[in-house]
């Protein structure tokens, strides 16, 4: 078969994600021992640990050597020239193996999440710390790349609708903060316009005003071009184990055109049924702590990178789902025996 090689690439991949599990399953008791099943604690140890990427995404900003040591020693083809673009600026900040997809996601994810506590903690200094936090993921994606920006976006996005049927004065209070936050990004943005590392993000509003007035250009224009599947309906359904990401003659970023030409469309539906089934012990305690919005855009931001980049494989978001998953799984089961 043509594509027996990348399908045995895959079943390498598949192996990792089950490790990926086993790690998570450690980490989840590691912690419950030490602080138990308590999930807004395991929330902010997630965004801890999005702090520590932090810190290597500014270490890569003010100490270049670091960064110029990082993409030299890499694995990844092409990573230092499409890093270093003189037309789409820099980019690739921090330690990870996927730049311009998972890493900027999951600290678009930390985003959310940070921006959560914001919202609801009541004590000054908790407000100020969750408000540098959010600030300091957000920096993270637009070093690395737009695609980190939907979680938050969407959250924005929702939350005056949701304010204009719960007219009450707390929802007054938190759109005010809400408009203070978004008027302190654009100031603090106003002062890197011109620098290269903000290229991408200013090329990113172009593209949305292009086509917002009818026209798909740069990103859009692209995912276009990387929408396509096999012509022949059973490679279709049962796939070509064939891998059409990177430098193909015909390759795309898009995680449902990479299943299927992988696995095929019948694979890629029962995985996707699968894990939504397995997602509701972390989707129903998710709802309960976040809210519906806050629930909305996490799960609407997973969708949404799945057509720029998001496969079934081991990495930034997916661990993520998997650890939080793993968690939510023993938190109700633990209440439902405490019940009992």
């Amino acid at each position: 078969m043509s594509g027996s090689e990348d399908a045995l690439y895959e079943s390498y991949v598949i192996l990792i994600v089950i490790m990926a599990i086993l790690c998570g399953l450690v980490i989840v008791d590691i912690f419950r021992k030490i602080y138990g099943f308590n999930f807004l604690k395991f929330i902010e140890f997630i965004i801890r640990v999005g702090l520590i990427q932090f810190f290597f995404v500014a270490l890569s900003v003010f100490y270049p050597e670091f960064r110029e040591w990082v993409l030299n020693t890499s694995r990844q083809e092409d990573l230092e020239s499409i890093s270093n673009s003189e037309f789409n600026g820099l980019r690739s900040f921090g330690l990870s193996l996927g730049y311009t997809s998972t890493l900027p996601m999951f600290m678009g994810v930390c985003s959310l999440l940070s921006f959560y506590f914001f919202i609801v903690k009541e004590n000054i200094k908790s407000k100020l710390f969750y408000f540098f936090v959010t600030f300091s993921f957000l920096i993270s994606v637009v070093l690395n790349a737009r695609i980190g920006l939907v979680p938050i976006s969407i959250c924005l996005i929702t939350l005056p609708f949701f304010f204009v049927f719960n007219l009450r004065k707390k929802a007054k209070t938190l759109v005010f903060l809400i408009l203070s936050v978004l008027v302190s990004f654009s100031l603090s943005f106003s002062t890197l316009l011109t620098s290269d590392y903000l290229t991408r993000f200013m090329a990113g509003l172009d593209e949305i005003d292009s086509l917002l007035g009818g026209k798909a250009t740069g990103t859009f224009e692209a995912l276009l071009d990387m929408w396509f599947f096999p012509d022949s309906k059973t490679d279709f359904i049962f796939g070509q184990g064939l891998k059409v990401f990177g430098s193909n003659s015909k390759g795309s970023d898009i995680g449902l055109v990479r299943g299927i030409y992988m696995y095929g469309f019948l694979n890629v539906l029962i995985v996707t049924a699968v894990l939504l089934y397995s997602s509701t012990p972390l989707l129903k305690t998710f709802k309960k702590y976040f809210g519906y919005i806050f629930l909305f855009s996490f799960v609407l931001s997973f969708f949404a990178f799945y057509f720029k980049g998001l496969v079934f494989s081991s990495n930034e978001v997916m661990n993520l789902f998997f650890i939080l998953l793993v968690f939510c799984i023993f938190y109700n089961k633990t209440l439902s025996r405490d019940v009992i």
